[in-house]
């Protein structure tokens, strides 16, 4: 007796275990990348930078007139914590665009897939973006301590005539 199309047949049991196994490969290799990405996550985390930094990964390349959607990986805080996420944009339906970020984990499999291949850039533009802010945080703290400085002349100076008009008015 023929089977009906689409019916379980023996070629459709070979498809499923062979399904099966893709799976347990694809979900193994998506953890080795989600730890790895952990690893890395945690050293940055001890360099306590407090600097975010973004580098684009994808973006659908639309005429200015158009829907335009990209994708970026970056060292940022979200939610709370500051970790490797991804940062999903869409621009040109409203005035606002429509930005949805997650840590890297977090992230749908094709995003991470896309932006695992940017971590070195994500690195060296977050090492660029730091170096900045130090060297603008060593103009702002020379600056500061300039003004400081000036102040506590001042008020040493202000003080002494003040004690100089009170021992001469006695």
């Amino acid at each position: 007796m023929p089977t009906p199309e689409g019916s379980n047949t023996p070629k459709a049991s070979l498809s499923l275990d062979g399904l099966s196994s893709t799976a347990a490969t694809l979900n193994h290799a998506s953890r080795r990348l989600n730890d790895a990405v952990d690893t890395l996550d945690e050293a940055l985390q001890k360099l306590n930078l407090g600097v975010g930094a973004w580098v684009p990964t994808w973006s659908n390349d639309a005429d200015p007139n158009q829907v335009c959607e990209y994708e970026e990986i970056g060292y940022a805080k979200v939610k709370g914590f500051w970790g490797i996420c991804i940062r999903f944009t869409i621009e040109n339906l409203a005035p606002d665009p429509e930005v949805k970020e997650w840590h890297f984990r977090e992230a749908p499999r094709d995003m991470r897939i896309r932006s695992a291949k940017f971590l070195h850039r994500l690195i060296e533009k977050l090492n660029e973006d730091a170096n900045l802010k130090a060297c603008e945080i060593e103009r702002n703290a020379n600056d500061t301590e300039a003004l400081a400085n000036a102040i506590v002349v001042a008020a040493e100076t202000s003080k002494s005539r003040v004690k100089a008009a009170m021992k001469g008015g006695k």
